[in-house]
């Protein structure tokens, strides 16, 4: 998948519309790891270095094999900010899931906006008044009644209008 700032973009309004995001927010969109022009720069021109590593099961570290050593992650980054008083940073990496991508943006902006509401369940389950929670299901990723993995609804719904179930 090809993500793109525009999007991207778009997934977040959509997103920040489900979740009555107060008014006042800031939201950015960038292409991460560029060089202008929204071309990817050489991973020598990057001043960073990144290293990552991963614990297995039987809590061995592991080298995350995926990603070279000196070079960070290419795809797209989302700022939410509330004025000065909290802010979010969201980083999309180009190999990730159309579907993961999604539901990872969902999760992090319904943190922020929760947190900004004072707690005020966003999207708020019908019928149960506590929050939906982001999840991919079924490869498309869903709003989940936590209480009825059953009631979900697509966060995109033109990406898949059939997953709405009223059960």
């Amino acid at each position: 998948m090809s993500l793109t700032t525009t999007t991207v973009r778009a997934w977040a309004e959509e997103i920040l519309r489900q979740l009555h995001a107060p008014k006042g927010h800031t939201l950015d969109v960038i292409a991460s790891r560029t060089s202008g022009g929204g071309t990817a720069a050489p991973p020598e021109a990057i001043p960073e270095f990144t290293s990552h590593l991963r614990v297995s099961w039987d809590g061995e570290a592991e080298e995350d094999l995926d990603r070279v050593h000196g070079s960070a992650p290419s795809g797209v980054v989302v700022t939410l900010a509330f004025g000065a008083e909290s802010s979010i940073e969201v980083a999309l990496e180009e190999s990730m899931d159309e579907s993961e991508s999604v539901a990872l943006l969902a999760d992090q902006l319904q943190t922020a906006v929760l947190e900004v509401a004072c707690g005020a369940p966003a999207p708020e389950c019908p019928g149960h008044g506590h929050p939906l929670t982001p999840q991919v299901l079924d490869g498309v990723a869903c709003w989940v009644c936590p209480k009825d993995p059953g009631r979900r609804w697509a966060i995109l719904p033109e990406s898949a209008p059939e997953t709405r179930r009223d059960s």
